[in-house]
Protein backbone atom coordinates (compact mmCIF):
# COMPACT_ATOMS: atom_id res chain seq x y z
CA UNK A 1 0.00 0.00 0.00
CA UNK A 2 2.44 2.69 1.20
CA UNK A 3 4.81 1.43 -2.18
CA UNK A 4 1.84 2.76 -4.52
CA UNK A 5 0.73 5.89 -2.54
CA UNK A 6 4.69 6.76 -3.06
CA UNK A 7 4.67 5.86 -7.03
CA UNK A 8 1.58 7.92 -7.25
CA UNK A 9 3.06 10.43 -5.22
CA UNK A 10 6.05 10.58 -7.95
CA UNK A 11 4.04 10.54 -10.65
CA UNK A 12 2.38 13.48 -9.70
CA UNK A 13 5.40 15.49 -8.48
CA UNK A 14 7.16 14.64 -12.15
CA UNK A 15 4.37 15.32 -13.76
CA UNK A 16 3.54 18.78 -11.80
CA UNK A 17 7.79 19.38 -12.90
CA UNK A 18 7.13 18.99 -16.25
CA UNK A 19 4.49 21.70 -16.38
CA UNK A 20 6.80 23.73 -14.65
CA UNK A 21 9.50 23.81 -16.77
CA UNK A 22 7.23 23.92 -19.80
CA UNK A 23 5.36 27.21 -18.51
CA UNK A 24 8.79 28.70 -18.05
CA UNK A 25 10.30 27.60 -21.21
CA UNK A 26 10.79 30.50 -24.12
CA UNK A 27 8.09 31.22 -26.06
CA UNK A 28 7.75 30.30 -29.29
CA UNK A 29 7.86 32.61 -32.52
CA UNK A 30 5.08 34.02 -33.88
CA UNK A 31 3.66 32.78 -37.59
CA UNK A 32 4.22 35.47 -39.39
CA UNK A 33 7.27 37.75 -39.12
CA UNK A 34 6.87 40.17 -36.69
CA UNK A 35 7.23 43.35 -38.87
CA UNK A 36 3.58 41.99 -40.81
CA UNK A 37 0.47 43.26 -38.92
CA UNK A 38 -1.76 40.85 -40.88
CA UNK A 39 -1.34 37.12 -39.68
CA UNK A 40 -1.86 34.30 -42.12
CA UNK A 41 -5.65 34.64 -43.70
CA UNK A 42 -7.44 32.21 -46.03
CA UNK A 43 -10.52 32.96 -48.31
CA UNK A 44 -12.40 32.43 -50.88
CA UNK A 45 -12.88 35.56 -52.88
CA UNK A 46 -9.99 37.07 -54.59
CA UNK A 47 -8.51 40.05 -53.36
CA UNK A 48 -9.25 43.51 -55.21
CA UNK A 49 -6.34 44.78 -57.41
CA UNK A 50 -3.80 46.46 -55.46
CA UNK A 51 -4.15 50.56 -55.04
CA UNK A 52 -1.49 52.75 -56.88
CA UNK A 53 -0.25 54.27 -54.40
CA UNK A 54 1.96 57.28 -54.61
CA UNK A 55 4.92 56.69 -52.58
CA UNK A 56 6.43 60.27 -50.67
CA UNK A 57 10.31 60.38 -50.57
CA UNK A 58 12.32 58.82 -47.82
CA UNK A 59 12.97 60.12 -44.36
CA UNK A 60 16.44 59.07 -44.54
CA UNK A 61 18.70 56.20 -46.21
CA UNK A 62 17.89 53.77 -43.58
CA UNK A 63 13.93 52.88 -44.46
CA UNK A 64 12.35 51.34 -47.55
CA UNK A 65 8.96 51.30 -48.63
CA UNK A 66 6.50 48.41 -47.54
CA UNK A 67 3.46 48.63 -50.12
CA UNK A 68 0.23 48.80 -49.30
CA UNK A 69 -1.75 45.40 -49.51
CA UNK A 70 -5.31 44.23 -49.36
CA UNK A 71 -6.52 42.26 -45.90
CA UNK A 72 -9.54 40.15 -45.35
CA UNK A 73 -11.29 41.47 -42.38
CA UNK A 74 -13.29 38.30 -41.90
CA UNK A 75 -16.69 39.88 -44.38
CA UNK A 76 -14.83 42.20 -46.46
CA UNK A 77 -11.36 43.26 -47.91
CA UNK A 78 -9.77 46.31 -46.36
CA UNK A 79 -6.78 48.68 -47.85
CA UNK A 80 -3.54 48.66 -45.85
CA UNK A 81 -1.32 51.68 -46.68
CA UNK A 82 2.07 51.42 -47.33
CA UNK A 83 4.43 53.13 -45.09
CA UNK A 84 8.09 53.09 -44.53
CA UNK A 85 10.10 50.94 -42.37
CA UNK A 86 13.95 51.04 -40.77
CA UNK A 87 15.88 48.43 -42.30
CA UNK A 88 16.77 45.90 -39.28
CA UNK A 89 20.35 45.54 -41.10
CA UNK A 90 21.72 48.02 -43.53
CA UNK A 91 21.45 45.20 -46.30
CA UNK A 92 18.32 44.44 -45.71
CA UNK A 93 16.00 44.24 -48.34
CA UNK A 94 11.46 44.02 -47.75
CA UNK A 95 10.15 41.16 -49.69
CA UNK A 96 5.96 42.69 -50.01
CA UNK A 97 3.24 40.07 -48.78
CA UNK A 98 1.34 38.95 -51.82
CA UNK A 99 -1.83 36.91 -51.74
CA UNK A 100 -1.53 33.44 -53.67
CA UNK A 101 -4.28 31.54 -55.19
CA UNK A 102 -4.40 27.80 -53.63
CA UNK A 103 -5.82 24.88 -56.33
CA UNK A 104 -9.00 24.77 -54.74
CA UNK A 105 -9.97 28.87 -55.38
CA UNK A 106 -9.36 29.98 -51.90
CA UNK A 107 -6.70 32.56 -51.61
CA UNK A 108 -4.15 32.25 -48.95
CA UNK A 109 -1.80 35.67 -47.58
CA UNK A 110 2.01 34.74 -47.32
CA UNK A 111 2.82 37.83 -45.07
CA UNK A 112 6.04 40.28 -46.16
CA UNK A 113 9.46 40.18 -44.35
CA UNK A 114 13.12 40.99 -44.65
CA UNK A 115 15.28 39.72 -46.26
Amino acid sequence: MASVLRNRLWLGVSLFSGLIVTSCGASPPPPYPETSTTPPSEVVTAPPAPKVETIPAPPSAAVVWEPGHWTWTGTDWEWSSGHYAERPQPSAQWIPGNWIEQADGRWIWIPGHWG
